[in-house]
Formats: structure tokens, C-alpha cells, sequence
């Protein structure tokens, strides 16, 4: 094994261990739904300086997404803090940060809701882009 194929298992093997395993991505689906946002919630839903991060992959630009958001009065935030009331999951969103969000409302240092596209779609339709 010369250095170079050494590096190169190495960062093979990096990129491994930051995938997560099938109990973390089934207790994850559990965290989506615990914390999922009711239907009357999302009715309700005030955003207006709200902490929102937006995670995963969605049909609409994140750009458009941001843009949307912070006119409806949210406030776009870069990670999972105690600061953050609503999260937007697309699909393959960000686990660790699902693992975050679930600490800290075990925790009792937040209570963050999860939303996912057809929630933001929602919101699309009842306040317009």
C-alpha cells in the first residue's frame, strides 16, 4: 500500500463513517413524524420573526424558498439552535440535523416543528410567492 492509496482509503472511509446507519435514519422517521406540524398548526402558522432552516431537496429553488419565506416574516437561520422554531425537510434532508432537533426539544431548549414540501406548498398557495 503506497501513501497515496493510503489517503485515498482514508477519505473512502471519511466519507463512510458521516453516512448514517439504518437506526439513525429509521429513528429519524421517527423524529419527522413526532415533530411533524399538524394540519391546524400549519393553518394558523405565524412566521413573522420566526428561526427557519430549510434542509434537503425540494421542487422549488432554495433561493425562491428563502425568498418566500423572509417575505411571510421568517427569519432564515444556517443551523439547529435553541433559536429555531420551524424546520423545512425535503427529501434527504440533513440527518444530523434532524438528530439536533430532537435533542434539543428532548432537552426542553426548544420546541422546533418540522414541515416538509407539501407544508411549504401550503404556505405558497395561502400567502403567494
Amino acid at each position: 500500500v503506497t501513501i497515496e492509496n493510503s489517503e485515498e482509503l482514508r477519505a473512502v472511509l471519511d466519507e463512510y463513517s458521516h453516512q448514517p446507519s439504518e437506526d439513525v435514519l429509521e429513528e429519524n422517521e421517527e423524529h419527522l413524524s413526532n415533530y411533524q406540524i399538524t394540519q391546524n398548526e400549519l393553518e394558523n402558522i405565524d412566521l413573522i420573526g420566526k428561526g427557519i432552516v430549510i434542509t434537503g431537496n425540494f421542487s422549488i429553488e432554495r433561493e425562491e424558498i428563502k425568498t418566500f419565506l423572509m417575505k411571510i416574516g421568517g427569519q432564515i437561520k444556517s443551523g439547529i439552535t435553541g433559536k429555531v422554531d420551524f424546520v423545512f425537510a425535503g427529501e434527504d434532508c440533513g440527518w444530523s440535523k434532524i438528530q439536533k432537533i430532537n435533542d434539543l426539544n428532548q432537552s426542553k431548549k426548544a420546541n422546533i416543528r418540522i414541515l416538509n414540501e407539501a407544508d411549504l406548498n401550503y404556505l405558497i398557495k395561502k400567502y403567494g410567492i
